[in-house]
């Protein structure tokens, strides 16, 4: 499969997507913001705090399948969607 990119408007981009052993995650907003990674039923995997405009998520305590991606500012909440595929 070829990897796809994921943007989410103007801001954010989620790549390689499928992922495999990372996923990156580029935003236009602010070093505070939170990011919130769900499993396809929902349930919080994982939640950070974005540090600069790249961040790099190591994917080895996720299990295969789809993700979804929240992130949480004062300005805005957008959410998105990457694929692991080990």
């Amino acid at each position: 499969m070829v990897g796809l990119e994921e943007k989410v408007g103007d801001i954010a981009r989620v790549y390689p997507n499928p992922a495999n052993e990372f996923v990156v995650i580029e935003t236009n907003g602010n070093e505070s913001d939170i990011l919130e990674i769900y499993n396809g039923t929902g349930e919080l995997c994982d939640k950070l705090t974005i540090k600069s405009n790249r961040t790099v998520i190591n994917t080895a305590h996720l299990n295969r399948g789809i993700y979804f991606f929240r992130i949480v500012s004062n300005k805005h909440a957008i959410t998105g969607k990457f694929l692991i595929n080990r």
